[in-house]
Parts: C-alpha cells; structure tokens; sequence
C-alpha cells in the first residue's frame, strides 16, 4: 500500500486516509468530485479520478445520484474481487 501511495504522490495525487467519504458525485456516470468529512467539517474535492478501498457495495451507496437496486453502475464497472 506505501508503494501505491508513493506513486501516487509522485504523479501529483493525493492521498487521504482516515477520511470519511459523505458522497462521490458522479452525474452523467464520470466522477467529479468527492464530498468529505475532515474532523466534522465538510470539505469538496474537484476530481475525475479516483482510487477506492472500500467494498463495492458501500461505493455504490455512496454515489450521487444513487444508482438503482441491483443495476451495477459505470463508475463500478472496473471493481474486480478478489
């Protein structure tokens, strides 16, 4: 994980962890931004990509807007399980 998170500091990215992720925006299936909560205050990130640890599951509850039971939105298509 240090290794990931090293290249992606080198590549210009940021990492957080620790955060709580309140929603991922995603209108028209492309990601836009993050909406986060830092120490109880809401923060927005702009962004067009982004890098999950979380079960896909809690990913697809947490886009806006949220998908429909059982249809497996685009921006989940890449997840693989392992």
């Amino acid at each position: 994980m240090d290794a990931m998170a090293d290249a992606i500091r080198r590549a210009g990215g940021q990492v957080l962890t620790g955060t709580d992720v309140t929603a991922i925006d995603a209108p028209d299936a492309r990601v836009s931004a993050l909406q986060l909560s830092v120490a109880g205050q809401p923060h927005s990130i702009a962004t067009s990509q982004l890098i999950v640890s979380a079960p896909p599951g809690v990913v697809a509850r947490t886009l806006n807007p949220v998908p429909a039971p059982g249809v497996v939105p685009p921006q989940c298509a890449c997840v693989r399980c392992a």
